[in-house]
């Protein structure tokens, strides 16, 4: 099996590809993974696996393909299971060139904001993206939120929704705040569809914002949107904001973390909700796509209305306030991630899927 994973930061995504390298029985597979290069690190998650690292980007991008298409044509790999829109149309399309049996596509919310953009080209993206899902045999999206926003795409007998699981292993069931402060945290990539940005703005609007710190944990993109929220934090005059970049491990920030912030515009499923949650933290998101399908409002955290920062500092406000209601959703929230989202049930579900079709080719 080979796992298409072509992105230069770490998220969501790079945790579920982690849990399938780690978890698939090795008696069954063996695993290679094209990775892009130029991760800061490659994460120790991912060692596990034959890495073969291939940019599909920059100058050399024509020859990048050229490259995979020849280790395709020589390994001559059982399973291709790609999780970027980028790989979805190489991989996908030289695997089915190169006679791969098994072709995988995961579908991220990347794919959602391609297909939401005005570009020009998006017909032709469309059209693409309509003719992959068409060879590959299977389509897996993460939420039933993403598979109602592309449905257009996809043909009805070949796509399942297949949610993703968290590693029971670092659930932590002693992290306690101390902070006499409270303590947000914002963990994911920093682009519009992120939210980052109404976050900023929310903070405007709170009570008490000199006794708040927002830690900002992710990679990004866009310099020119990280040159934005900088400009609008001077602006705001807001303090103690820090940005804390790529972190392999941010165990240490989550523990003294009071509430975690998703304000997304945009999200397939919210791995952040889940890493908020192994800490039994209090959850704020935004009520787009998926996030309704992980989080029950006023249970196991709070939802605001999607690109709207006055409600969000209103929530914000009444956590503040509210210890206790903190405490009872984060429990919640932890209670939720243990029943519901278990790493192992997620693994099952993938080897059913790439065994069935490799079998019946056999």
């Amino acid at each position: 099996i080979c796992f298409m994973l072509v992105s230069p930061y770490y998220g969501g995504v790079v945790t579920v590809v982690s849990h399938l390298i780690s978890e698939l029985d090795r008696e069954k597979y063996d695993i290679s993974l094209v990775f892009d290069p130029n991760f800061p690190e490659i994460d120790v998650r991912l060692k596990n696996a034959r890495l073969i690292p291939i940019r599909l980007r920059g100058k050399g991008f024509l020859f990048d393909i050229l490259k995979l298409y020849n280790i395709f044509r020589k390994e001559k790999f059982d399973i291709v299971h790609s999780h970027n829109s980028k790989t979805h149309i190489i991989g996908i399309i030289l695997s089915y060139m190169t006679g791969v049996r098994n072709r995988i596509c995961t579908v991220h919310e990347d794919l959602i904001s391609i297909l939401k953009s005005k570009d020009k080209y998006n017909y032709f993206n469309i059209f693409i993206y309509k003719l992959v899902f068409r060879i590959s045999h299977r389509v897996i999206c993460v939420s039933n939120s993403t598979l109602e926003k592309n449905k257009a795409l996809f043909l009805k007998n070949n796509t399942i929704v297949i949610r993703n699981g968290f590693n029971q292993n670092i659930y932590n069931n002693d992290a306690i705040s101390s902070n006499d402060n409270t303590v947000l945290t914002y963990l994911g990539r920093l682009e519009h569809d992120k939210g980052l940005h109404i976050l900023i703005e929310a903070l405007k609007f709170v009570n008490d914002k000199k006794n708040i710190s927002l830690q900002i944990i992710g990679g990004s993109y866009n310099d020119l949107y990280v040159e934005k929220l900088k400009k609008q934090i001077i602006k705001s005059k807001l303090q103690n904001i820090y940005f804390y970049g790529v972190l392999k491990d941010f165990s240490n920030f989550l523990i003294k973390t009071d509430i975690v912030i998703v304000p997304s515009l945009l999200e397939s499923m919210g791995y952040s909700i889940l890493d908020a949650w192994s800490f039994r933290k209090a959850v704020i998101a935004s009520n787009t796509d998926a996030i309704p399908e992980v989080i029950t409002n006023n249970k196991n955290g709070l939802l605001f209305q999607k690109n709207n920062s006055s409600e969000l500092a209103q929530k914000i406000d009444y956590l503040i306030k509210n210890p206790q209601k903190r405490k009872f959703i984060g429990e919640n929230g932890f209670k939720k991630l243990k029943s519901d989202y278990s790493v192992n049930k997620f693994v099952s579900n993938m080897d059913v899927v790439y065994l069935h079709r490799t079998i019946d080719k056999t």
